[in-house]
């Protein structure tokens, strides 16, 4: 019975496999396993790619960020100008105005 299970959930993961668009082009015979397989491979080393990308991009990023002091003091001046949170409804008159 557990081989059975088995075959189940590895038929049923085929399956999911196959309805992903990202995983065989479309025209691509799905009814073969290697192709279904070979599908999955390259889109994970496409991920892995995409995720190195990615993470040369924000080391690149914090970089910048770490070399401009002038960005984050002029960012810690504003927070330091910016009326405190006090929870209620700040209350503004117009001035010069008749209504």
């Amino acid at each position: 019975m557990s081989e059975r299970k088995r075959r189940e959930k590895l038929n049923g993961s085929f399956v999911a496999l196959q309805s992903r668009p990202y995983v065989l082009p479309p025209g691509s015979k799905l009814d073969k396993t290697s192709s279904i397989l070979i599908g999955a491979r390259e889109y994970v080393k496409f991920l892995e790619s995409k995720l190195s990308e990615l993470e040369e991009k924000n080391r690149e990023l914090e970089a910048r960020l770490v070399s401009s002091p002038a960005v984050v003091a002029k960012n810690d001046e504003e927070e330091a100008a910016a009326p405190p949170e006090a929870g209620g409804e700040v209350k503004r008159e117009r001035i010069g105005s008749s209504h």
